[in-house]
């Protein structure tokens, strides 16, 4: 896989800013562009040039970062609207190779409730995604019943029957 383009959408958080070291990583290593993205979202009002201004000095101040780290070719963008919708928009503009995000740790009912960026990124585009978990972000075990391996065929336990699991 020949990585040319990366996009980086940042919502301001140590948890969306935790992807930042492997993207350095990743830029160096592939001399890839890296497009830092950062999306406000409109309030009632629309959006204050107050938040546009400061989203505007967080991706400055992030690529500053990266240069100094060593990443050779970062641009920055500020978009209004909603984040999924334009880091669709954003990938599909531009010859993006991959979409480096970082998962929140959410647990179901609030990914229920406020929805899941990265889910719908992942329904939006073509482009791929890493999808990289924070060190610190809690862990939850998946829930459904408790999985088991299936013998395989030409086993001696292939032939016998399993019992259904105990509900």
């Amino acid at each position: 896989m020949n990585i040319h383009q990366v996009l980086v959408p940042l919502d301001g958080s140590m948890f969306a800013a935790s992807v930042l070291p492997h993207v350095a990583e990743l830029a160096r290593e592939f001399q890839a562009r890296i497009h830092l993205l950062r999306v406000v979202e409109p309030s009632i009002g629309g959006v204050p040039h107050l938040a546009i201004r400061e989203a505007q000095e967080y991706v400055a101040g992030v690529a500053d970062r990266l240069e100094a780290d060593g990443v050779r070719d970062v641009v920055t963008s500020v978009w209004e609207g909603s984040p999924a919708r334009a880091i669709v928009e954003v990938a599909q503009r531009e010859p993006i190779d991959l979409i480096v995000m970082s998962t929140h740790g959410r647990s179901r009912l609030s990914r229920l409730l406020l929805g899941s960026v990265v889910e719908a990124v992942s329904r939006g585009t073509t482009s791929p995604l890493l999808l990289l978990r924070p060190s610190n972000a809690s862990v939850h075990a998946p829930s459904g019943p408790e999985p088991r391996p299936v013998p395989r065929r030409g086993t001696r336990q292939a032939g016998t029957i399993l019992e259904p699991p105990i509900q």
